[in-house]
């Protein structure tokens, strides 16, 4: 095989915590229309913008949990993901919200602030930096790409041979 191994670049590592938000809001928005309203239809309900804003996210959490992994235990650093992930969610609906393009309001929720944030969301945005962390960007660190940068040119197995 030749090369060693890399790590994923920040582009792919991006792309797995986008693909990982986008499925997660899906899973949640079906499960809780369920427990709400008992739609067996589980149709999970998320915006274009979501993968940006969870990829980013993600990345800046991934970046917290290094700097933190050695200094304070998991409960801890994940109240400081959950206070992360709400101003990431106030600022970037705030700034979607300014073009006009904000896919979520929360004014409906009674602890919401400016529709952009609710409390009630708190638990699970706690949960939810807890599995971020032990499932998602711990695994996503140790992925490794074989040969990364440098084009390999495999010879077809279709090719003829001479006898």
């Amino acid at each position: 095989m030749g090369s060693p191994a890399e790590p994923l670049s920040a582009l792919g590592r991006w792309y797995l915590y986008a693909l990982h938000g986008y499925l997660a809001e899906m899973l949640f928005t079906a499960a809780w229309d369920f427990t709400l309203d008992r739609d067996w239809r589980l149709r999970g309900g998320s915006s274009l913008w979501a993968p940006l804003i969870y990829g980013t996210c993600g990345l800046a959490l991934e970046r917290l949990y290094l700097r933190l992994r050695d200094h304070y235990h998991l409960p801890t650093r994940a109240a400081l993901y959950t206070a992360v992930i709400y101003l990431w969610e106030f600022t970037t609906g705030y700034l979607l919200r300014r073009a006009g393009a904000c896919p979520w309001d929360y004014g409906h929720f009674r602890y919401n602030l400016l529709g952009l944030v609710t409390l009630e969301y708190g638990g699970f945005w706690y949960l939810g930096s807890i599995l971020l962390e032990t499932l998602v960007i711990r695994n996503v660190l140790r992925l490794r790409v074989e040969g990364a940068g440098k084009p390999r040119w495999a010879q077809p197995a279709f090719a003829h041979q001479e006898d």
